[in-house]
């Protein structure tokens, strides 16, 4: 089910606001002992890198939800993999199909990427995907 109103997008550089405002919905989710701390070092260098990605679900600029992934080299076999490293919905907002939507966003935006496959840190299920090659 998809909420009227929630906007889905990929943040790029220059949007660490915006990527600052998840961290600390991912200390509230999470129940971080430091609910207001934000790396803001790393987050300007994280948009920057390509091996990164970062997805938030938003309404009226509010953060409401979010990834994040990166894409990690491998040494089993040939290519790399994207591994979703965190993922969050703020409470009022769980149980609505939001953090589905932000795993089938990633899904999409990694379709026509040669990553092979898709999976989730500390969770035993996959979602392989087949790459689109041109």
């Amino acid at each position: 089910m998809d909420i009227i109103g929630v906007k889905y997008r990929r943040l790029k550089s220059g949007d660490d606001s915006q990527f600052s405002d998840l961290v600390l919905l991912f200390n509230e989710e999470f129940e971080s002992p430091s609910l207001t701390y934000v790396n803001t070092k790393n987050i300007g260098n994280l948009l920057n890198n390509l091996k990164f990605v970062c997805i938030v679900a938003q309404i009226d600029n509010r953060i409401i939800g979010g990834l994040t992934a990166y894409e990690l080299e491998m040494y089993d076999r040939e290519g790399s993999s994207m591994y979703i490293y965190d993922l969050a919905v703020s409470k009022e907002y769980q149980r609505k199909g939001i953090g589905s939507r932000l795993v089938n966003e990633i899904i999409m935006a990694l379709r026509y990427t040669t990553w092979e496959k898709l999976r989730l840190r500390g969770i035993i299920e996959r979602f392989d995907m087949e790459p689109l090659r041109a």
